[in-house]
């Protein structure tokens, strides 16, 4: 993005979907620590080292992965989210 690392500092998604079915110890945290928080991370430009681990929860059973399935369900044309509106110029499927 315009030359300047994103390493460490994420971006902001476009589409928030939150995990359903959190572990107990997980409900109320906030999970949005993205690439910084998982263990052994490279770190931004003058960030101190860090240990731990990621606070991100994702399932072991990928059909439980709520968001995994809500992109799945995105890109098959199943649903549509105001943040990628449907093109009216796109051809139609026969």
């Amino acid at each position: 993005p315009s030359g300047r690392s994103i390493q460490a500092t994420g971006i902001v998604p476009d589409i928030v979907v939150l995990q359903e079915n959190l572990p107990e110890e997980l409900v109320g945290r906030d999970g949005s620590g993205g690439e910084a928080g998982l263990r052994g991370h490279f770190g931004a430009q003058g960030e101190a080292e860090e240990a731990g681990g990621s606070s991100v929860y994702v399932p072991q059973d990928a059909t439980l992965d709520t968001q995994l399935n809500y992109a799945f369900q995105l890109l098959r044309g199943e649903i549509q989210n105001a943040a990628f509106p449907p093109d009216p110029d796109a051809p139609v499927p026969n």
